[in-house]
C-alpha cells in the first residue's frame, strides 16, 4: 500500500464503522474484522516482518511506518469511541425500551474490548514472521490499554454491586 492508500483505507474503515455504530454497536466487531483492517493489518504486520520490513523501510522510508501505525491506531480509537457513542445513540438503542444497568454495560464493554483485542492479536499472529516489536506498536498498545481499562471498570462495578448487596 502507498501512503495515500493507507489513509484511503482508514477513511473507508471510518465510514464503515460509523454506519455500523449508527445501526447497532455490536456491528463494530464485524466491521472491524471484515473492514479495511484486513489491508491495513496485513501491511502493518509486514512492516514488522524481519525479511520484508527492511525492504519496505528501504523503499518507502521510516516515515511509512509512522503513517501505518497512526492510521491503524486511529482506526482502533475510532472503533472504541464509536462503541461508547453507540451505547447511548443507535437505532437499536432508540427502539429498545428496557434500560441496561451499569454492570451489564461494563460487561458488554469488556466483551467488546476483548473481541477487538483478540482480533488485533489474530492479525498480529496472521503476519507470519513478525518480530516482537509489533507488541509494542501503537495500535496494539491502544487496544491493550482499552482492554485493561474496561476490565478495571468492570471489576469496580462488580465490587460496588457486591458491597451494596
Amino acid at each position: 500500500m502507498s501512503v495515500p492508500q493507507i489513509w484511503q483505507a482508514l477513511a473507508w474503515g471510518l465510514l464503515v464503522a460509523f454506519i455500523a455504530a449508527a445501526i447497532w454497536r455490536w456491528l463494530l466487531v464485524i466491521s472491524f474484522f471484515l473492514g479495511p483492517l484486513a489491508a491495513l493489518g496485513f501491511t502493518w504486520t509486514e512492516w514488522f516482518n524481519p525479511s520484508v520490513g527492511p525492504a519496505m523501510r528501504a523503499e518507502a522510508g521510516d516515515i511509512y511506518g509512522l503513517h501505518l501505525n497512526a492510521a491503524l491506531s486511529l482506526l482502533f480509537l475510532a472503533h472504541i469511541v464509536l462503541w461508547l457513542a453507540s451505547t447511548r445513540r443507535s437505532l437499536v438503542r432508540f427502539f429498545r425500551t428496557a434500560e441496561i444497568g451499569p454492570e451489564k454495560q461494563t460487561r458488554h464493554a469488556l466483551a467488546f474490548a476483548a473481541a477487538i483485542w483478540t482480533l488485533a492479536l489474530l492479525e498480529t499472529f496472521g503476519g507470519f514472521g513478525a518480530t516482537a516489536w509489533i507488541w509494542l506498536s501503537p495500535p496494539f498498545i491502544v487496544v491493550t490499554l482499552f482492554l485493561i481499562t474496561t476490565a478495571i471498570l468492570y471489576l469496580r462495578t462488580r465490587s460496588r454491586r457486591v458491597a451494596v448487596v
